[in-house]
């Protein structure tokens, strides 16, 4: 039998742990993330990151994504501390006001 990953077994402290992060740095507005199967099957974290307008826009946007993740992964440590891989992807607040996605949010 095959022992799910921790952050299954532990997603409460997980949540605790992302939550703690507050205040977003690098123009972050707000985070939402899930554990759920990726499309092989496999136990992920699903992480949708909405940026300030600003942290969005060019020039920046770049710099302001790969912060974040590195943060992110060296704050959280998902693959190491929780056996997830991460997936992490980013949204300007313009853009979610329009798509008004509730799984996303703002």
């Amino acid at each position: 039998m095959t022992v799910p990953p921790r952050g299954v077994r532990h997603e409460e402290e997980l949540a605790q742990q992302i939550n703690a992060l507050k205040p977003y740095p690098f123009g972050v507005v707000n985070l939402r993330f899930k554990v759920d199967e990726d499309w092989t099957g496999e136990p992920s974290l699903f992480v949708r990151v909405t940026l300030s307008d600003e942290a969005a826009a060019e020039p920046g946007f770049y710099e302001n994504t790969r912060n974040f993740s590195e943060y992110f992964d060296e704050k959280i440590e998902p693959i190491r501390k929780w056996d997830l891989f991460p997936f992490i992807t980013f949204r300007s607040e313009s853009e979610q006001e329009k798509l008004k996605d509730p799984n996303y949010g703002v």
